[in-house]
């Protein structure tokens, strides 16, 4: 089993960001975040953290990938704004909708976007950040992000 923590940032085209983030116990290959674009607002993906620690696992493979199907059968999130004054996000929530730790993962994965291994046994972690590169993570009104443990972690 390992403790896993970590958190999206997404952009709307009014440049206001919002934030999902989760923490728990992760014993299975799972989606730990979802987002859901509503269908008329396109959303920029800005930063994305994932945090671990197991005393028995070592690797964990994370991916950023696009699907084409929601997940379901997780925690429904409303994200949180990060910016002043702004409005509420366009991000579709409620079952199968923008959420966490997903225990069924969706449909199928379109697009692997971003594929990193990480040591959790060490308390090590993954961080991607627009800034970094390589290139942008857009998600298309009606898209499906998620970011995914891609193993099961004893």
């Amino acid at each position: 089993m390992a403790t896993l923590s970590g958190y999206m940032i997404f952009e709307e085209a009014t440049r206001y960001q919002y934030g999902i983030h989760f923490s728990g116990a992760v014993t299975t290959a799972k989606v730990l975040i979802q987002l859901v674009a509503d269908a008329a607002v396109p959303l920029e993906i800005v930063e994305v953290g994932v945090d671990g620690q197991s005393d028995t696992a070592d690797a964990m493979e994370i991916l950023i990938a696009r699907y084409s199907g929601k997940s379901s059968s997780g925690t429904s999130f409303t994200p949180v704004e990060l910016t002043e004054a702004g409005p509420a996000a366009s991000a579709d929530v409620g079952t199968g909708d923008t959420g966490v730790l997903f225990t069924t993962e969706g449909t199928s994965i379109a697009d692997i976007l971003v594929r990193r291994n990480v040591s959790v046994q060490a308390g090590g972690g993954f961080f991607w950040s627009r800034a970094m590169g390589p290139s942008r993570i857009y998600v298309p009104s009606a898209g499906i992000i998620g970011v995914k443990s891609n193993i099961t972690i004893t």
